[in-house]
């Protein structure tokens, strides 16, 4: 009976800021689970593939994670932090000029997105390689 009080105060609490503040009748007339089931298949699967690629990367299993935030970017197109993720992966595998490149569309989707910044510095002054060749 607590639950239904505290349910219904909230409610009526809302209706008198709604009204008091004059918000516009989409924001008021529209319930979240409306916009929630609004979202395709197609996206859904590519939330669900980054976030299993997630759980990869932390798994440090990164070339199942690159498998799925490669199938995540077909699905969801312009996301940064999917390119981000999907450059942390190539990172793991020691793929750095492919992971650069990842960092970098996650900056052109997102010119603030600090993690990419961060990580293209790191990877700009990270250790070189250097190259012997003997000439026997």
């Amino acid at each position: 009976m607590k639950h239904i009080r505290t349910t219904a105060t909230l409610v009526a609490l809302f209706i008198i800021t709604s009204f008091s503040l004059q918000l516009p009748a989409p924001l008021i007339s529209k319930p979240p689970t409306a916009r929630a089931a609004s979202v395709s298949a197609s996206t859904k699967q590519g939330l669900a593939l980054y976030n299993q690629g997630v759980v990869m990367n932390k798994q440090k299993n990164y070339a199942k994670a690159v498998t799925n935030f490669t199938k995540a970017v077909k699905l969801l197109k312009n996301n940064a932090n999917l390119y981000y993720q999907l450059g942390t992966s190539y990172e793991g595998l020691k793929k750095y000029v492919v992971a650069a490149s990842k960092y970098r569309e996650a900056v052109k989707f997102n010119p603030r997105h600090s993690n990419a910044k961060a990580a293209l510095k790191r990877l700009d002054r990270g250790p070189k390689v250097i190259v012997f060749t003997a000439n026997w």
